[in-house]
């Protein structure tokens, strides 16, 4: 089996996994708030437009 026996090789197998979850979590969780806050801007654009829209037949 290819698992680390001695306490060195644990150490740096605990230390390369740590690294490797951080970097697919942190890019992801970046990329993930960036993609909603555009989200959330087109809805506020969108709601923008429309009561615009609203005001204009009010009058």
């Amino acid at each position: 089996m290819l698992c680390p026996v001695t306490t060195i090789g644990k150490f740096i197998a605990i230390v390369s996994s740590l690294f490797g979850v951080a970097i697919i979590a942190l890019p992801s969780g970046i990329i993930t708030a960036g993609y909603l806050d555009e989200l959330r801007k087109k809805d506020e654009e969108e709601e923008d437009k429309e009561k615009e829209k609203e005001k204009v037949i009010e009058k």
